[in-house]
């Protein structure tokens, strides 16, 4: 696994030049762009969300800009121009981010900028730089950079006319992979070197990514288009269904040979209870759904049903690697007891000095399905597990679909021996009030997730993020100018088109 540096981050995410279908031509400058509809739609957002904020007034303060310079009701946000001078101007690549910011009629001009203590550039009347920003005012928009003059030079007047040109979400990220790669290899290499956030396969297949945000009814939509698709469409399979009361569901599938990351990253992670029974369950089978679920007593219960595609070697490599994971977990053997003519093997762990419960760990398969649960309760919990059986299907190409009551499954998580400090009733408080829904599936090239976030889901964090942590403070100082060429003198289907 290889890490992305911030600056690529902001390359893979904030960068998304936006895959608009078009050829690289339409597009040949900035290789990332980031923006809001218009400031006026995300001021009435963030009051939403319990936020108040004045966004033209902080930004034209900042820039030294007269009051009512900013064009509220159009889009404005950030773009990456793909300029190796703004590069060597400033190797982490700061230089090479412009401002794109509309301005009203008759202001923000170069004029007025240099009025109010700024020097022009030698050779272009429409820049100026003052207190380390360079400034190119165009004909609806003024272009901020920092470091360099060159990248404000390189941004065009409609950088944002095709993220808003059908079904305008409130925010859009967009970047354009192949044209980095394309425009400036050896910088690209230089962002992409070292760590573990994406593989390099991922990333060397990867040509455009792009997310968009908007409010739909009292959710938060995210979607996102990554292309092209390098994952290969699953077959449809079962979809298994859980006794109780369901906080939270997530069913995985991938194609035979093929590598689902969600199944690949939650069969590795460290927040899960302390034995290794997931790691196996998910990495090993074709199809894996996971539920917590309460009785009618609040009793929580971790199930996992996986589905092995007709393999009896990897299911028999499956069974060994959970015998092993659940003795290496508690320190002893696994026992069985006899269920419907099946065997079911058992686990447990025991609590521990310092406190905690007791876990029973469950396995039943049943011909190439293999349920499993983990409870506090030695209740035979898995047979009722395996009597629920299947309820319709996870549909062919979806790779990801679930909900999740975060706060009902925080709290859960806890009493099945997760970390302490992601059930404390603040938080689990805060992430309740309603169910984060996703889907993730392959189309034709490319792969599209959907996410829908309870909007008082997200009041809530932000309500309790500041009480926590106080509100965050305006950035403060100003970059400082170096002298550039110019400045010598001193779907919810398919990708977004």
């Amino acid at each position: 696994m290889r890490k992305i540096s911030c600056a690529a981050m902001f390359l893979s995410a904030a960068a998304m030049t936006g895959w608009c279908g078009e050829a690289f031509a339409d597009f040949p400058k900035p290789v990332a762009r980031a923006s809001v509809s218009s400031i006026k739609n995300a001021e009435a957002f963030l009051t939403r969300i319990g936020v108040s904020l004045q966004i033209a007034p902080m930004i034209e303060k900042r820039l030294d800009l007269a009051p009512g310079t900013l064009a509220t009701d159009k889009p404005v946000g950030v773009a990456v121009a793909a300029d190796k001078e703004s590069w060597d101007a400033a190797p982490n690549g700061s230089a090479m981010v412009v401002a794109v910011l509309p301005v009203v009629a008759g202001k923000g001009t170069i004029e007025e900028i240099k009025s109010k203590g700024g020097f022009e550039v030698i050779g272009r009347d429409d820049f100026a730089t003052r207190g380390g920003y360079f400034f190119k005012r165009g004909t609806d928009h003024l272009f901020v950079s920092t470091g360099s003059d060159h990248a404000a030079g390189m941004v065009p007047e409609d950088a944002f006319k095709a993220d808003y040109a059908q079904n305008p979400p409130l925010a859009a990220i967009t970047g354009n992979f192949a044209l980095a790669k394309a425009a400036l290899p050896v910088v690209y290499k230089r962002f992409m070197a070292g760590g573990d956030v994406m593989t390099g396969a991922d990333v060397a297949n990867l040509d455009h990514l792009s997310l968009q945000f908007a409010p739909q009814g009292d959710n938060l939509q995210m979607k996102c288009w990554w292309v092209p698709g390098t994952m290969v469409a699953p077959a449809a399979h079962p979809r298994p269904s859980f006794p109780g009361t369901v906080l939270g569901e997530i069913h995985l599938t991938r194609a035979k040979g093929d590598t689902n990351p969600l199944l690949a990253v939650l069969s590795q992670s460290g927040e899960l209870p302390k034995f290794q029974i997931v790691g196996p369950l998910l990495s090993l089978a074709d199809a894996a759904s996971i539920a917590i679920t309460v009785d009618g007593a609040k009793q929580p219960t971790l199930s996992v049903v996986s589905q092995f595609d007709g393999e009896n070697q990897t299911l028999a490599d499956f069974k060994t690697a959970w015998a092993d994971g659940v003795k290496k977990g508690s320190g002893k053997a696994l026992t069985t007891y006899a269920s419907g003519g099946k065997t079911v093997n058992r686990g447990v762990i025991e609590a521990s000095a310092g406190g905690g419960k007791t876990l029973y760990i469950d396995l039943l398969a049943d011909q190439h399905v293999v349920y499993a649960t983990v409870s506090t309760s030695d209740a035979h919990l898995v047979e009722q597990l395996a009597a629920a059986g299947m309820k319709g299907q996870i549909p062919a190409g979806m790779v990801a679909i679930g909900e999740i009551d975060l706060g009902g499954c925080l709290s859960a998580f806890q009493e099945l021996g997760g970390a302490a400090t992601l059930g404390a009733p603040a938080i689990t408080s805060a992430l309740s009030g309603g169910r984060i829904q996703f889907t993730s599936q392959v189309a034709s090239g490319y792969v599209y997730s959907d996410f829908e976030i309870p909007i008082p889901v997200v009041k809530n964090v932000i309500t309790l993020a500041t009480t926590l942590f106080g509100t965050p403070a305006a950035p403060a100082g100003r970059g400082t100018a170096t002298p550039g060429r110019n400045n010598r003198a001193g779907a919810g289907g398919s990708p977004p088109r």
